[in-house]
C-alpha cells in the first residue's frame, strides 16, 4: 500500500495540482479557451516525460550497481539521499563524469526555480484577489515581503538537522497536507457548487462539441467520485502510519 501511495503522491507532485498553480496561471488565458485541450496536452507531456525519467533512473541505478559492485537494493533512499549521494557515486564512474554532474545540478536547480516561481506566484495571485487594495497597489513591494518571508521559512532546512526537518515535513506535513486540499477541492466544486453546474460552465466557454461531452462525462466521474475516494484511503492510510510511528516512538 505504501508503495501505491508514494508512487500517487509523485504523480501528484508532477502535475502539481491542488496548490493552485493551474488556476493562477489559467486566469490569464481568454475565456474562451480551450481548457481541455491544455488539460491534456499537459497531463500526456507530463506522463511521457515521467516514464522517459524512470527509465533513465533504473538504467542509470543498474549501471551503478554493476560498476560499484553492490545490490541495487543498497540504493534504496528517498529524496536527497538518492539524489545527492547515490546518484552521484555513480555518475563518477561514467567517462566525462564533471560534465555530467553539473548538468544534472543545473536540472535539479533549474527544476526548483520553476517550482518556486508557479508556488509563489500562486500564493501572490491569491493574496491579490482576497487583499486587491494592499497587494495590488504595490506588487514589487509585495513580492519582496513574500519573497523575503519564504527564504526566512527556509533558513531552518540550511542548518545541520535541516534534512531531518526537511525529510519531517516532506512524510508528514506536504502529502496529508496536499491530499486533503484535493479532497476538499472536489467537494466544494462537486457536492456544495454542484457538478453539472461546473459542467455548464465549461461547456458556456468552449462550447458543446461530441468530444468535449465525452470529455466532461470522464471528468464527471473522477472528480465526484475517484479523486475524493483515493484522497480519503490515502489520508487515512497516512493518519495511521503517523499514529503508528508516534506510539512506536512512544514505546
Amino acid at each position: 500500500m505504501a508503495i501505491w501511495q508514494n508512487a500517487a503522491t509523485q504523480a501528484v507532485y508532477s502535475v502539481s495540482i491542488a496548490l493552485g498553480n493551474h488556476m493562477v496561471f489559467a486566469s490569464y488565458n481568454n475565456f474562451n479557451n480551450n481548457l481541455i485541450r491544455d488539460g491534456l496536452i499537459l497531463g500526456i507531456t507530463n506522463s511521457l516525460v515521467s516514464i522517459f525519467g524512470g527509465f533513465i533512473v533504473f538504467m542509470f541505478l543498474g549501471h551503478a550497481s554493476l560498476v560499484m559492485n553492490r545490490p541495487i537494493d543498497k540504493f534504496e533512499d528517498n529524496g536527497p539521499g538518492l539524489i545527492f549521494f547515490a546518484y552521484i557515486r555513480g555518475m563518477t564512474h561514467l567517462p566525462a563524469s564533471a560534465v555530467w554532474c553539473f548538468l544534472f545540478f543545473m536540472m535539479v536547480f533549474t527544476l526548483g526555480l520553476d517550482s518556486l516561481f508557479g508556488h509563489l506566484w500562486s500564493m501572490f495571485g491569491s493574496l491579490s484577489d482576497a487583499f486587491p487594495n494592499l497587494f495590488r497597489r504595490h506588487p514589487k513591494l509585495s513580492m519582496l515581503i513574500a519573497c523575503i518571508f519564504l527564504y526566512c521559512l527556509g533558513l531552518p532546512l540550511t542548518t545541520k538537522g535541516g534534512i531531518h526537518l526537511m525529510a519531517v515535513m516532506d512524510t508528514y506535513a506536504v502529502q496529508i497536507s496536499r491530499l486533503i486540499c484535493i479532497f476538499m477541492e472536489c467537494i466544494a466544486i462537486c457536492w456544495i457548487y454542484g457538478i453539472h453546474r461546473f459542467m455548464q460552465d465549461i461547456e458556456m466557454m468552449i462550447g458543446a462539441d461530441p468530444f468535449t461531452c465525452v470529455f466532461l462525462k470522464f471528468m464527471r466521474l473522477t472528480w465526484q467520485v475517484t479523486a475524493p475516494a483515493f484522497s480519503l484511503v490515502s489520508i487515512t492510510c497516512s493518519s495511521f502510519h503517523t499514529l503508528f510511528v508516534w506510539n512506536f516512538c512512544q514505546d
